[in-house]
């Protein structure tokens, strides 16, 4: 299955994030960026992050229940970070970074 940008849906996508998919590659920046306008979104639904940890190749962070519940972190995570999280997750740069399982 080709997962490339141009073969996804990305009509949920803002603007911005589907941008950032535009050369079928995810840089630091646009990783960044997109996790910063999910959670914005999210803030602006009136509900925060907790813990968010970023370890210089990923983010780390707990969505509460009630952002959950409520459909905001669904809608924010669809709209501004999830396919820029997945080609960030699956690229060769982080892959490379991670240790491996014996």
């Amino acid at each position: 299955m080709d997962d490339s940008p141009t073969d996804m849906d990305l009509s949920e996508a803002s603007s911005e994030q589907a941008a950032a998919l535009d050369d079928r590659e995810v840089t630091l920046d646009e990783y960044q960026a997109a996790f910063t306008r999910y959670q914005e979104c999210l803030s602006g639904a009136g509900h925060e992050l907790g813990s968010v940890i970023f370890d210089g190749q990923e983010y780390s962070y707990v969505v509460s229940t009630d952002a959950v519940e409520s459909g905001a972190d669904d809608e924010c995570y669809r709209t501004e970070f999830s396919y820029v999280d997945m080609y960030w997750q699956t690229s060769d740069r982080l892959q490379d970074a991670s240790p491996t399982t014996p």
